[in-house]
């Protein structure tokens, strides 16, 4: 599970993710432990390599925000993507 509401607004550093989040603070400290951080790239790979059938299996309605499918959402997958392949640098971790 991805939190949406967050997980994509760019810039965005651990203060703020750890002030405004609602699991901020129980997340962070997950980014200072190897065993935890083995165990998120796992599963994220796991997701990862099915990328193409996740974004195939998304409702035709959620690309748009109205039910007329007039006004296309701001949503680039291929850049999700990209931000989500970060987890295997350690960057993505230093919050």
């Amino acid at each position: 599970m991805i939190d949406h509401n967050n997980a994509f607004d760019q810039p965005v550093d651990g203060q703020t993710f750890a002030a405004s989040h609602i699991f901020g603070k129980e997340f962070l400290p997950t980014c200072h432990d190897a065993v935890e951080i083995a165990a998120y790239r796992q599963r994220l790979d796991g997701a990862l390599v099915r990328w193409q059938e996740i974004v195939s299996s998304v409702p035709r309605a959620w690309l748009f925000l109205d039910a007329l499918e007039t006004m296309p959402i701001n949503f680039n997958f291929d850049d999700v993507f990209e931000v989500l392949c970060q987890h295997r640098e350690e960057g993505f971790w230093s919050w």
